[in-house]
Formats: C-alpha cells, sequence, structure tokens
C-alpha cells in the first residue's frame, strides 16, 4: 500500500539480505515503478584478493601478497567477517603503515609457520622435510586443521594449475590473463608449479585429492584416519 503512495518528503530504505530479489513478483514490480533497486551479489572468491586490497588502500594503508592470500584462505568469502578483521588489521598498522603476513596469522588466530599456505609453499618448494612437519602439526591440532579445508586449499591450487598449462604462452603476463587474475603476483605460485609439475603429474594430484577426499568421508575407507589419509596425499605429490 505505502508504495502506491510514497510520502515524497521521506526517504526510506528497505534492505533484504539473503536470497536474491524475485523479479516476477509484482512486489518487485511496484518497488521498480516508485524506486531505485540496487542489488548487491555476493563477492566471489576471486574478487576477494582484489577488495582486500583496495579496502586497505582506502584507509590509507598496504598489505602483502602474500597476507590477502592467508586471509582469504582462512577467513572465508563471508564480507562483513573480512571487514570485522580488516579492522582489526588497521589498529595494528597505523596510517600508511603496511599491513604483514605475520599480523594477519597473528590477527586470525593462524600458526605464522603450519598453515595451509606453508604447506603450499613447501610444496613448491620441493622441501620434504617441512612438508612432513606441517603435516604433523596438522595432526596435533585437528580442530584447528581438519582435513576437509586442506584439500579443498589443495585441489583450488592444482585444478587452477591445470589450467595454466593450456595457457596459449607460459609467459606470467599470459598465464595471468589466460587464468583471470588482474595482478601478476597473483600467480607466481603458479608459474613455479608450471615449471615443478608436469601436466599429467597435476592431472594425478587432482585425481588423488578427489579420492583422499572421497575416504576422508568414510568411501572405499574403513581403517585410515584422516591423518594417514593426508600423509599419503602428500607423499604422492612429492615423489
Amino acid at each position: 500500500a505505502y508504495l502506491k503512495r510514497p510520502l515524497q518528503s521521506t526517504i526510506l530504505v528497505l534492505c533484504h539480505s539473503g536470497k536474491a530479489s524475485d523479479s516476477c513478483k509484482k512486489l518487485f514490480s511496484d518497488f521498480e515503478n516508485c524506486a531505485q533497486v540496487y542489488e548487491s551479489p555476493k563477492i566471489s572468491e576471486s574478487q576477494l584478493p582484489g577488495f582486500i586490497s583496495t579496502y586497505i588502500r582506502s584507509k590509507g594503508a598496504v598489505i602483502e601478497p602474500e597476507a590477502v592470500e592467508l586471509m582469504v584462505e582462512y577467513v572465508g568469502t563471508d564480507v562483513g567477517r573480512i571487514v570485522g578483521e580488516l579492522e582489526k588489521l588497521l589498529l595494528m598498522a597505523p596510517k600508511g603503515k603496511r599491513v604483514t603476513l605475520e599480523m594477519v596469522a597473528s590477527c586470525i588466530g593462524v600458526s605464522r609457520e603450519y598453515n595451509v599456505f606453508e604447506l603450499k609453499n613447501a610444496i613448491l618448494e620441493g622441501d620434504v622435510l617441512k612438508v612432513n612437519q606441517i603435516a604433523k602439526f596438522f595432526d596435533k591440532n585437528p580442530k584447528a586443521n581438519p582435513i576437509q579445508p586442506v584439500l579443498a586449499f589443495l585441489f583450488r591450487y592444482f585444478s587452477n594449475l591445470m589450467n595454466g598449462y593450456y595457457a596459449p604462452d607460459k609467459t606470467i603476463r599470459v598465464v595471468a590473463g589466460w587464468m583471470g587474475f588482474r595482478n601478476e603476483w597473483m600467480v607466481r605460485d603458479y608459474m613455479i608449479g608450471l615449471r615443478r609439475f608436469s601436466g599429467m603429474k597435476t592431472m594425478q594430484i587432482i585425481s588423488a585429492i578427489r579420492r583422499a577426499d572421497a575416504r576422508s568421508k568414510g568411501i572405499e575407507n574403513s581403517v585410515a584416519n584422516d591423518s594417514a589419509i593426508l600423509t599419503e596425499l602428500l607423499y604422492f605429490i612429492m615423489h
């Protein structure tokens, strides 16, 4: 009823979060007839690094690329939570200062030395000892490092790496464009992966990760625990 005769002297803002508006319903068309309708879709994971960097710059500070990646991995895609964590970091980094990887790890409660980010680095460096140390740390701290997010992280990396093999040119600029990254630093680890792993090995690793995921959920597995599944997977990746 109000939409049919809105009060001209009043600015009324109605916010609806959750599902997208149903444009087929009459209520939506009534809104469009007398108001401005603005929809803000959820930010995709690929857009988060740019959002985080831009938000920090708007506050007069800068953030290290590695710190951005760690935030995306551990905070998730909830923009409200991300902004809350960023505000905490800005309190730790006065205006004009740099937000570092160490600050992010401390703020969100992640081990600086033993996390999925460092696990990926150890894999790319071929550091078998470091990979095993991180795996043992995960085993001793299962609540903070459950296997499912670790497998999801590895699957995402190697799936993107597989896409990189189809780039028409293996220069960093071409690969970044091919994979849809706006900044070349975001593809740095993939360039290392392209040199370390063959296309065939990458396909085998992706298959092994999917198998490990199924086993961690009890499919074709009645004996191995999460620690054994992850250790076996990492051994396959490294050898």
